[in-house]
């Protein structure tokens, strides 16, 4: 996500000088379709900075309460989605 900003702010995706903001951006979000597909994250414990370890994952119908997991992965993306829009905003490309 820090890259998309980057180049939205005419940089390249590394922060270094760039040759203004390119027409089309090309990324995706995988938090999502990860938090859909994992039973517990960081269930061996092998990520230190993970705050789920060993919560509820995987995919719900939407009467449940989303698991820990994908709620998490779901903010996160909502997040770097309103990162991207205010830069898009304060460069006054929207």
């Amino acid at each position: 996500m820090r890259a998309i900003v980057n180049q939205i702010n005419g940089l390249n995706h590394d922060g270094s000088p760039g040759h203004g903001t390119p027409a089309v951006f090309g990324m995706n979000f995988q938090a999502v379709s990860v938090g859909q597909k994992l039973a517990h994250d960081n269930g061996n414990g092998t990520c230190p900075q993970s705050t789920h370890t060993g919560m509820p994952g995987g995919y719900v119908d939407g009467a449940e309460p989303r698991p820990e997991v994908l709620a998490f992965g779901l903010q996160k993306t909502d997040e770097a989605l309103g990162d991207m829009i205010q830069a898009l905003k304060a460069a006054r490309h929207l």
